[in-house]
């Protein structure tokens, strides 16, 4: 009888143990998603600046410049994107 309960016991902790490695798994997770959302909302802040930059510039060079610098945001963006989407679906249910 001892032994079956003590082993019972060891199980109880098993399964504690999994279920909180499975919390800060998720946590971690969660805190990734949060810092890759900031980065996304401050791109999409630089988009919308080079958008409005590129369409009132009167010169030339400046415009191809702004175009330039405007498709790395748009690229890092969609690398962010990515990546969330990536990270979000290792969650564990």
């Amino acid at each position: 009888r001892d032994y079956y309960a003590s082993r019972g016991l060891g199980d109880v902790y098993k399964r504690q143990h999994d279920a909180m490695a499975i919390k800060n798994h998720n946590e971690s997770i969660k805190q990734g998603l949060k810092d890759i959302d900031y980065k996304m909302a401050l791109l999409d802040k630089d988009i919308r600046t080079a958008k409005q930059a590129v369409a009132s510039s009167p010169n030339t060079q400046e415009v191809n410049d702004l175009k330039e610098e405007l498709s790395k945001l748009q690229s890092s963006r969609k690398t962010y994107s990515a990546q969330r989407k990536d990270l979000k679906n290792l969650s564990i249910r």
